[in-house]
């Protein structure tokens, strides 16, 4: 019986050896199976679960003023994470929303509602400042970290928004600067590698791997803070003042075509670049109909007016018109008009702005009062084939390419669709539509000799330690007109505010050219004109004698009484130049007498000039231009000097005397001298290019050769003094 026993437990422990052996072997192989057959797959499953890498945000670019001002900078915002799967009951849950709560000022539901979320971890809070986080870190929350990034803020709040633009959430450029140089301020992300426990916590270790991340570059803009502030004052009150649906205005320098200021009321906050800044926005908003009609409000308030909206430019555009008129010798500024108050082209009746006739008028007369039977006229003379190609020269139906994103080209017709009818709408600004910048930039070739510069925003581009990558320059397009026609327009242009429909526009002691306009809107998707709803412009180049910026501003739809430029947009166009032209310390050239209220004018320099542009200055400041009898003047000739002086200061209708010299012979005549002190005679003598010997003192009273004699460079003249 012992023995059964004993060979039954032999039994039972061979079997039980042989089942370890068995699965030992099982287990072995397995394992054997996972080291050596899945080692590579299984070990990098757990170098992906315990290393992560992430992103390194680079810092986007500052954008600056053409001084160095801070205009859109990055700051610090921290991303508060939770691991929710390791919170596990309600009180846990309550006790978080305890400490966060008495810290910080939080929708306490919400968070509630989050931390009940069936997530892994979520961001519970986000954009902390860094004082928020310091807060919560005394809190010592379990379970929690934080995730540093930068966010775009503006400085200056609503301030040059439709050129600044603004960012997403994420740090990409949505709109203006911040979208277009998007890609050079954006910069290059980096990385960073790191391990983490088993509760998903990072820990430290030395052999931590980083690929630094490269900063994005700097952008300084050509705008100019003071410049821009004072314009988006002017036009903030012009808002209230005129109530119109918009009003934009754009500050140019002439020589460069660098924008000093770009701004549309209203406008928005890039800051909260979502939310209406003003009631016209808010209410489009308010009554949205759903989501995707919202989106569109938002969209078109973030459109900039300056280089993304089309009108009919109506006035203004008839300095292109006489441009063109005087380039190919179709007429000149003196040349007599008659005109009925209205014309008949093709059948149809085309009216002025006023039914009063204003009879015989010469082209300068006919820009003063901006007369469209005048330009009617032109327009006849130049014909469509010529004025299209000279439209297209100055740059309209194509974009300026300044840096500015979604610039429309604007529209205009082909010359095979161009009738009688349509030539003559378009010789006064009608049947074209154009963008300010562009309009902006044909008017500014008025005051910059004739010359077509590009707009330019952008002044430079620096990296993080301010050094200079590329750096913008002055681009000359081409010379769309030249010297003598730019001078005759912008003379008449002073005329215009001096004597015409631009007087509101004046500036104490400055020289200002001008141009208004008026033109009915065009009914949206329908033919035809509103009957009460105006664009109403004013152009202005300043100072006539030396243009440093060309200024446009334009008011959609001013309310009624208003609804002329010479009565809403040029007296706002005279405030933005008051402050604009004090602030870059361009000096006074018309004087007042204290006592009795008399302008007095400073002579302009000529000396170079031809006769007729010496000419035509003069007289567009209201001075003579007068020449010694005894001397033949030739057309071909070019001034030496002049008397009085550039520089002094004369009476209104004064004579200017003029000593020429002919470009054909390359001699002057002697120029009548008695009467004139020595120091008188001798600064005509030097500026002529004469050798001289004085003899005794006081005036002239006696000169050889005679008066009107041609000298050369080599002949020496005898003065007598008594």
């Amino acid at each position: 019986m012992a023995k059964n026993v004993d060979e039954i437990m032999l039994k039972r422990v061979k079997i039980c050896l042989g089942l370890f052996v068995f699965f030992t072997l099982i287990v072995v192989s397995r394992l054997g199976f996972w080291m050596i057959v899945k080692g590579d797959k299984y070990s990098l499953e757990a170098k992906e679960n315990q290393y992560r890498d992430a992103l390194i945000m680079p810092t986007r670019g500052v954008i600056y003023d053409t001084n160095g001002k801070e205009l859109a900078v990055s700051i610090p915002k921290y991303d508060f994470w939770i691991e929710l799967k390791n919170i596990k009951t309600e009180e846990a849950k309550q006790k978080i929303v305890e400490k966060i709560s008495s810290v910080l000022k939080v929708d306490t539901e919400k968070l509630k509602k989050d931390l009940n979320l069936k997530k892994d971890r979520i961001i519970l809070l986000n954009n902390l400042s860094l004082d928020d986080v310091k807060k919560l870190k005394e809190k010592k929350i379990s379970n929690t970290w934080f995730d540093e990034k930068t966010s775009r803020y503006y400085p200056y709040g609503n301030f040059a928004s439709y050129v600044l633009g603004h960012t997403s959430a994420n740090n990409v450029g949505l709109a203006g600067i911040e979208a277009y140089m998007d890609l050079q301020l954006k910069g290059i992300p980096g990385k960073r590698l790191y391990v983490r426990d088993a509760l998903g916590g990072e820990i430290s270790l030395r052999d931590i791997k980083y690929q630094e991340q490269i900063p994005g570059k700097n952008v300084m803009l050509t705008i100019d803070e003071v410049i821009q502030h004072n314009l988006e004052k002017v036009l903030h009150n012009a808002y209230y003042t005129y109530t119109p649906k918009s009003v934009t205005g754009i500050i140019m320098e002439t020589k460069t075509g660098n924008i000093l200021a770009m701004s549309t009321i209203p406008d928005y906050n890039p800051n909260l670049p979502r939310e209406p800044a003003y009631d016209y926005y808010a209410k489009l908003m308010q009554e949205a109909v759903d989501e995707d009609e919202k989106m569109k409000v938002i969209y078109d308030m973030w459109k900039n007016p300056s280089v993304n909206v089309v009108f009919e430019p109506g006035s203004p555009f008839k300095l292109i018109t006489a441009a063109t008129a005087l380039e190919e010798d179709k007429s000149n500024m003196e040349e007599y008009f008659n005109d009925t108050g209205s014309i008949e082209v093709a059948g149809v009746k085309l009216k002025n702005w006023t039914p009063t006739p204003y009879g015989v008028i010469t082209l300068k007369k006919g820009l003063e009062n901006s007369v469209n039977t005048v330009f009617v006229q032109l327009g006849q003379r130049i014909g469509a084939e010529l004025f299209m190609k000279y439209i297209d020269t100055f740059g309209f139906g194509k974009k300026t390419n300044i840096d500015l994103p979604g610039e429309e080209l604007g529209v205009i017709r082909k010359v095979e669709n161009i009738g009688p009818v349509e030539l003559a709408n378009l010789s006064y600004g009608q049947g074209i539509s154009v963008t300010p910048i562009q309009l902006i930039t044909a008017i500014n070739a008025i005051g910059n000799g004739g010359n077509l510069v590009e707009p330019n925003i952008v002044k430079a581009i620096t990296d993080k330690d301010g050094n200079i990558i590329s750096k913008a320059e002055t681009k000359t397009l081409k010379q769309v007109i030249s010297s003598q026609t730019a001078s005759s327009i912008l003379y008449a242009m002073e005329s215009i505010v001096d004597n015409g429909s631009g007087k509101k526009a004046k500036v104490e002691g400055y020289r200002i050219a001008g141009k208004t306009g008026s033109a009915n809107k065009v009914i949206p998707g329908q033919i035809g004109y509103a009957d009460n709803k105006y664009i109403c412009t004013f152009a202005a180049i300043v100072p006539v004698e030396d243009p440093k910026i060309t200024v446009l501003v334009v008011i959609d739809e001013p309310l009624e009484g208003t609804q002329s430029g010479s009565e809403s947009a040029a007296p706002i166009t005279g405030q933005i130049l008051e402050g604009t032209l004090k602030y870059l310390g361009i000096n006074q050239n018309i004087r007042i007498n204290e006592e009795n209220n008399q302008k007095t004018v400073a002579v302009p320099e000529l000396k170079g000039k031809s006769y007729t542009e010496a000419t035509n200055e003069l007289r567009a400041i209201g001075l003579n231009p007068v020449f010694d009898p005894n001397i033949v003047v030739e057309l071909e000739s070019h001034v030496m000097s002049s008397f009085p002086q550039a520089g002094e200061m004369v009476e209104p209708n004064s004579s200017i005397m003029l000593y020429m010299r002919s470009d054909s012979t390359l001699k002057t005549n002697m120029p009548n001298l008695i009467g004139l002190t020595k120091e008188q005679a001798q600064v005509i003598l030097d500026n002529l290019e004469i050798k001289y010997n004085f003899s005794g003192s006081g005036k002239v009273y006696n000169q050889s050769p005679k008066v009107g004699t041609p000298v050369d460079k080599d002949f020496r003249v005898n003065i007598e003094l008594k």
